[in-house]
């Protein structure tokens, strides 16, 4: 079971659909929730359910551990990790270790043996 401090997450809730600038209507319509759950989950400390809690997120572009915790974690969010390989081989692998190594994972490249 998923550990939230409701006062925590109700006003990360808030502050970051407001710097939206989305009503609790707008979070309720793209989340597909009433809004009368926005506003139970920002002024009741209610929390709201794993799989809503992932549709929140998304839309407002943040993290599930972001509005969990508060903090910006290192691990990406692997359910919403999408990557274009097309795209990928046109980024010089000097730009993708820096990348990697930003987000606070340590990189050594070995030479392929055939």
């Amino acid at each position: 079971m998923e550990m939230i401090v409701a006062k925590n997450f109700s006003q990360r809730l808030k502050e970051t659909r407001e710097a939206r600038s989305m009503s609790a209507s707008d979070l309720a319509r793209l989340a597909d929730v009433t809004p009368t759950a926005v506003w139970n989950w920002e002024k009741n400390g209610v929390v709201p359910r794993r799989e809503t809690l992932a549709q929140i997120a998304q839309v407002l572009g943040v993290t599930k551990e972001f509005l969990r915790t508060g903090t910006k974690d290192t691990e990406e969010d692997w359910d919403s990790v999408m990557i274009d390989s097309k795209r990928l081989d046109s980024v010089p692998l000097e730009d993708l270790m820096r990348a990697i190594e930003a987000k606070g994972f340590s990189v050594s490249v070995t030479p392929k043996t055939i």
